[in-house]
């Protein structure tokens, strides 16, 4: 129930897939990560294009949790064409 969780990286989704649509898909992330996970640091995040055709960016995260020496990584698949994901 708050309607601002989360980040802002569905206002890309029909963004073209270029340097400039990494860079906001990295900072939405970022920024939604630093506001709403306390439980974690952040270690990485990187973006880069996955498949072309499909507009496909992965999103890496590599992070620690606070408590503990061991880095993890998340990778999430992310599509700006949605018919096409």
């Amino acid at each position: 129930m708050h309607p601002t969780f989360g980040c802002e990286i569905h206002s890309l989704i029909f963004a073209p897939l270029n340097e400039e649509t990494m860079i906001l898909a990295e900072r939405y992330v970022r920024e939604a990560i630093e506001k709403w996970e306390a439980r974690i640091t952040l270690e990485e995040i990187t973006v880069h294009a996955g498949n072309y055709t499909s507009g496909e960016l992965v999103i890496n995260i590599a992070y620690r949790y606070k408590d503990e020496q061991d880095i993890h990584n998340l990778v999430y698949p992310y599509y700006l064409n949605p018919q096409e994901g």
